[in-house]
């Protein structure tokens, strides 16, 4: 352990990593993740030299950790053995550096700061409120920013695709919503409400159903948990929906917006299945078939991209926009089994924590926090790709690392000790 690097740098370092991950994404996907990797790995070195190394509790947990990545290797060393595979080790390594990454925010979050917790909300809502910036600076600048010609889907200032600016602002209304019910101060209050219904417009306006759905999901189930003394503030937010819809519609362009999906979905009901779903019951038959050709160890990581060609729909993306889907295609049944069992030994303890302390706020405010963000990432995953690009895998592997660290005890004494020696 380095005892030169002081502990008050912390919360900085956390704070810059979530900004880096936030504001890195203008590039193509592979330079995107190759960046996302350094920037976990920054911080998870800084991690290894300031703080005593510690592993999880449980045994169970670290072998099944290891049995996947054994997996995950093992299906793309067997795919570098086929005629046109599109197999890479560097997508391996980005694999293993989420869950390292997840391990080292579950480390901090350990030391019982709770103030740390309330960093990483701040800086998920201003990496957002930079995207804002970034929005607000591109529509002024434009002569006709609701001109026929002009693209707000993609190439955008920060982001290449909105869906993807769409995801950091669901995570970061989630975030402000945490920060909105634990505020005490009554200007706080007012503040966070502000920024409440300043990025739920920005949600709106980007109007993706699948995050707009799991965002309300998320927000409904933590005003649930902690009880009746959010009851007063929910209303709050509920009643400033509102004026959150006029904000976004005033700013509409094209079909987006709230009025421009609810417009876009009854067309594809009218349409069909595959138009309802955006193509993507398409590309999911597509993939499925492929998986019943090798369906125990997949096609290695990045497989995808290797058969998705000769299909005219499915040819043009990266993923198949679901998380079974995809890493049935890459790890084959035996690797998305092991995976799936990781989550249930997160999932387990976690429930229980919460059916056994309900509505006691304690750190079940931090716990809730973690699980929200990871829960509204895992619903998106459904139907979009954030198992595939760096920055929502880096935050699905930051919410779950939050999530199991603020689980523990608070009067864990081999935790005191540990930092007391700091």
């Amino acid at each position: 352990m380095v005892k030169w690097l002081p502990i008050e740098i912390t919360p900085w370092i956390l704070a810059l990593t979530i900004l880096a991950l936030s504001t890195i994404n203008q590039f193509d996907p592979f330079s995107n993740n190759y960046f996302i990797f350094l920037i976990e790995m920054s911080l998870s070195i800084f991690v290894l030299m300031r703080y005593e190394l510690e592993w999880p509790a449980s045994v169970k947990i670290c072998l099944l950790v290891l049995i996947w990545f054994s997996s995950v290797a093992f299906s793309t060393l067997l795919a570098h053995f086929q005629p046109h595979s599109t197999a890479t080790w560097a997508r391996v390594a980005e694999e293993g550096m989420h869950v390292f990454f997840g391990w080292n925010v579950w480390r901090l979050i350990r030391l019982n700061q709770r103030s740390w917790v309330s960093v990483i909300a701040f800086s998920w809502v201003l990496g957002a409120f930079i995207a804002l910036v970034s929005i607000i600076y591109r529509w002024n600048i434009l002569s006709n920013p609701r001109g026929v010609g002009v693209d707000w889907t993609s190439n955008l200032p920060l982001f290449a695709n909105l869906c993807h600016m769409g995801y950091l602002i669901s995570v970061a209304v989630i975030a402000q919503f945490f920060i909105f019910l634990r505020a005490q101060k009554n200007s706080s209050i007012w503040a966070s409400l502000l920024s409440l219904i300043l990025l739920n417009a920005f949600l709106m306006w980007i109007g993706r159903r699948a995050t707009l759905l799991s965002t309300s999901i998320a927000l409904l189930t933590m005003a649930f948990f902690m009880g009746r003394p959010t009851l007063k503030r929910s209303l709050w937010l509920l009643m400033s929906l509102p004026i959150s819809l006029l904000l976004c519609e005033y700013f509409a362009v094209g079909n987006l917006g709230l009025f421009g999906t609810f417009h876009r979905t009854l067309a594809g009901v009218a349409e069909g299945v595959d138009q309802l779903s955006s193509g993507r019951w398409h590309i999911w038959l597509n993939a499925w078939r492929h998986v019943l050709v090798q369906p125990w160890f997949g096609y290695g990581a990045e497989g995808y991209i290797g058969i998705r060609s000769g299909d005219a729909i499915s040819g043009g993306i990266l993923h198949p926009h679901n998380v079974f889907i995809q890493c049935l295609v890459e790890w084959g049944f035996v690797g998305t089994l092991i995976f799936i069992a990781l989550f249930y030994q997160w999932l387990k303890p976690l429930v229980q924590r919460l059916r056994s302390q309900y509505r006691q706020l304690n750190y079940q405010a931090d716990v809730l926090l973690g699980s929200a963000v990871a829960g509204n990432l895992l619903l998106v995953s459904l139907s979009e790709g954030i198992f595939y690009h760096g920055t929502h895998t880096a935050f699905l592997a930051l919410s779950i690392g939050l999530a199991l660290g603020a689980q523990l005890n608070q009067t864990d004494s081999r935790l005191s000790a540990s930092v007391r020696s700091l």
